[in-house]
């Protein structure tokens, strides 16, 4: 008699002799899981040790690009780097893309592309089909190059973020956890190489100024005792002659050339940090107020000049006389770049300075401090510009038209007062000085003390 078992039996042996099939499908697929995987551990591996050794950040961006290409066996891989407006990002590496692409194409930051999405989110971005995607469109750089699919991480930075590491393919396609954490990693080793070298042009650079400082310093001290001795002579010669005789003019203009050379030397001994301070309590509100004035009077009418005062004061520990010839350099600097008019803010704030507090450099210590920002609408500089700024007798103005040592005197006077002065700037955007101050309250008693070298002051 057949029963229904009997009857389900070889539908059930059919199931099981499939069974070694599917198993075997499943093991192959996990064992190239697995060696995706090793793949990916080793490669990060490898560019971590490349990240330690490499020294030239563009070569390591083209070495990761080439890398995450190969091991996710994609035909695009990025990097996108967020740029000082953070408005967009520009393409500074990758593979597959065309020629003269690389370096000039731009995708915007905003929450509307996947690049814009993954900074927004500070999250990965996985796409599976870009035409089947809701959160984002694709920028035109992706359409452009038949791409239908890609995932994207942020780089982190020293202030947010350096931009995005990204892969792409042309086809559909679902990237793994692993192929997203494999990124992620590789982002961190990125961020790790982009902060070193951050530091290291730092330090470099305050090597090199504390080098330039020193040799300024110990020529202008040796020079300042020479006009001391110059002007003096000319002094006792010409209280001996009558003033209208031209030896005596001639004497006068010899006294009046040394005394401009004096000025220079009390320049460079302010970047030395080795001119005589008379620190003591001062407002910075009271400064700037002061000199508006006289700043209106020296820019002209083309330029307009604006105030903004801290609410209790803005209270430091500074020479008055220093704190008044550090604004009215900056605000001449501010003039010659804007032939043409325009406006100079100079605002007052009192700010705490928090780990988190942004575009402030490592070596500036937490805790409160009295803001000065002077901001132009001038011509703006350069990065390069940027970088030499601070240094003594660099200036990119003509010849004859400028010693090039206003920043520089403005670099050492505020590093006298335990300040830190930082820039920004881009070319035809004008430019923003922000000047650090140690705050101090207005109650606590400050001994005025005298600093610096044995320097005799000319005459």
């Amino acid at each position: 008699m057949t029963t229904p078992q009997d009857l389900e039996q070889p539908a059930s042996s059919a199931r099981h002799s499939l069974d070694p099939v599917a198993a075997e499908l499943a093991a192959r697929a996990a064992n190239r899981q697995l060696a995706a995987k090793a793949a990916q551990q080793a490669a990060v591996a490898r560019l971590g040790q490349l990240a330690l050794d490499q020294r030239d950040l563009q070569g390591l961006f083209d070495a990761v690009v080439g890398t995450v290409a190969t091991v996710l066996d994609c035909r695009f891989a990025k990097v996108l780097e967020l740029r000082p407006d953070r408005l967009s990002l520009v393409l500074r590496a990758g593979v597959g893309w065309n020629p003269g692409t690389v370096g000039t194409a731009t995708v915007a930051a905003d929450r509307g592309t996947q690049a814009g999405f993954t900074l927004a989110s500070a999250e990965p971005a996985v796409v599976e089909d870009f035409e089947r995607e809701t959160r984002f469109a694709a920028p035109p750089l992706l359409p452009d190059h038949g791409v239908r699919s890609g995932v994207s991480v942020p780089i982190p930075g020293a202030d947010g973020f350096f931009g995005v590491l990204g892969a792409h393919s042309n086809g559909v396609r679902q990237f793994s956890h692993d192929d997203v954490n494999f990124l992620i990693a590789v982002a961190n080793l990125l961020a790790s190489a982009i902060e070193r070298s951050r530091l290291e042009a730092q330090l470099r650079q305050a090597v090199k100024m504390e080098s330039v400082g020193r040799l300024a310093g110990g020529i202008a001290h040796d020079f300042n005792n020479i006009l001391t001795v110059i002007l003096g002579q000319t002094q006792l010669l010409r209280a001996g002659l009558d003033a209208d005789t031209a030896l005596d003019a001639e004497l006068a203009e010899i006294e009046h050339e040394a005394s401009r050379a004096a000025a220079l030397t009390r320049q460079l001994l302010a970047f030395s940090r080795r001119q005589m301070l008379r620190p003591e309590k001062v407002s910075l509100n009271r400064i700037v107020s002061g000199l508006e004035a006289m700043l209106q009077r020296l820019l002209g009418e083309d330029i307009g000049v604006e105030t903004r005062e801290a609410d209790d004061g803005g209270w430091v520990k500074a020479d008055p006389g220093q704190l008044e010839e550090v604004v009215i350099s900056l605000a001449v600097n501010a003039r010659d770049a804007m032939p043409t008019g325009g406006a100079l803010r100079l605002a007052v704030e009192s700010v705490d300075v928090g780990s988190n507090h942004p575009a402030v450099g490592r070596e500036m210590p937490l805790g409160p401090y009295v803001l000065l920002t002077v901001s132009d609408t001038g011509v703006g500089m350069d990065r390069a510009t940027r970088d030499r700024a601070f240094e003594p007798f660099f200036t990119t103005k003509p010849a004859g038209s400028g010693s090039g040592l206003g920043l520089s005197m403005v670099y050492g006077m505020v590093k006298q007062t335990g300040g830190f002065v930082y820039i920004d700037s881009a070319p035809g955007e004008g430019s923003a000085l922000r000047l650090y101050f140690p705050q101090v309250d207005p109650d606590d008693t400050i001994a005025t003390a005298a600093s610096g070298s044995e320097t005799v002051p000319p005459a």
